[in-house]
């Protein structure tokens, strides 16, 4: 400097604060490291312990081989050929592989993979299952018990033991509470495609190849039942409540949709009211009259159908009501709806 005073170094600035960071950083890697292999060691004892307990306890469980990684955002269990029989042999599965994954800041969520062959054993019979390599399931839960469920299977086969094989496309299955209301169950089941052994023998217009479907229930006060420790008989009691948003049917010729509001009374009996709706009924009819039915069922179903079409123009539905087990369309009686539980249930 000009006058002769020496320079003062500012030991802050930019590379201060940089070297700073980087500590920092360094710090807060070798905690998250040291945490997920102290927590892999202990999910790692958990699963042997649970493995020893069960098969001391007679049930058969059995793998190829088994290993614990994912690090650092995941812990994924990898088993190869795992096979499970419980203590009584009745019930089990086995499979080519299984993957269970569980991420380090939730421990209250598992996902779960079993892609290509797996068998299921329920009550002695076997059902095969094949999966495509996207298929995947996922449980969450708290305190209170389990709260969501979810399967999504890009392609699924089932074999059940009689031979009977169902395939399906873009099969999605979830349940858990809506954000509005968190004592109540939320279901939605839906398809891309579905393919039966068969269409139905009282149907058989309407082939078995269900195109793209969906279903949306809502169950009120489903949570505070079962954390009371309550059943299905005690939901009932309590006013059973259940809200059908969408219900799309796209099977063949058939394009039905629905909506609905329901309780179930104390002897099981169902109250409330369903809008239905019918597109292209033309077809629905070319359809049912080719299969050869009889002229008299025919004439009915037609009617019926015809009906339906005219109520379903402009996006309208035709309203029903339902009162104990009764569904009445302008006073008449069409159908009645047995109780959905045995006599005295509920009650």
């Amino acid at each position: 400097m000009s006058d002769g005073q020496p320079a003062i170094r500012n030991g802050g600035g930019p590379r201060g604060f940089a070297i700073f960071m980087f500590v920092a950083v360094s710090l807060l890697l070798a905690a998250y490291t040291a945490f997920w292999f102290y927590m892999r060691g202990e999910l790692e004892k958990g699963i042997d312990e649970w493995i020893a307990t069960e098969r001391l306890n007679g049930a058969v469980v059995e793998f190829d081989e088994k290993r614990l990684g994912g690090f650092p955002f995941r812990f994924a269990l990898h088993l190869e050929n795992p096979n499970y029989r419980d203590a009584r042999g009745i019930g089990g599965w086995s499979g080519e592989e299984l993957q269970l994954i569980m991420q380090p800041w939730n421990w209250q969520h598992v996902m779960a993979r079993a892609p290509g062959a797996n068998r299921a054993l329920f009550n002695g019979e076997q059902t095969g299952l094949t999966l495509g390599p996207k298929a995947v399931g996922s449980l969450s839960w708290t305190q209170a018990g389990l709260r969501r469920l979810s399967i999504d299977l890009d392609d699924a086969e089932v074999t059940l033991a009689s031979g009977e094989t169902y395939a399906a496309t873009g099969l999605q299955l979830h349940m858990r509470p809506p954000v509005d209301d968190v004592d109540a169950l939320q279901i939605v089941f839906q398809w891309e495609a579905l393919t039966l052994p068969q269409a139905p023998p009282d149907a058989p217009f309407l082939g078995e190849s269900l195109q793209p479907s969906r279903l949306l229930l809502e169950i009120k006060d489903v949570f505070s039942v079962l954390q009371r420790g309550g059943d299905v008989s005690d939901w009932i009691a309590a006013g059973g409540e259940v809200n059908a948003a969408q219900v799309l049917l796209n099977w063949g010729p058939l394009k039905f949709g629905a909506k609905a509001d329901l309780s179930i009374d104390s002897v099981g009996l169902l109250n409330g009211s369903v809008d239905i709706r019918l597109d292209d009924g033309d077809a629905l009819t070319a359809a049912m009259l080719d299969s050869g039915m009889d002229q008299e069922t025919f004439m009915q179903a037609s009617a019926a159908v015809s009906m339906l079409g005219v109520a379903s123009r402009d996006g309208g539905f035709l309203p029903l009501s339902i009162r104990e087990g009764e569904v009445r369309y302008l006073g008449q009686t069409l159908v009645e709806i047995p109780s959905l539980t045995a006599p005295g249930a509920g009650g």
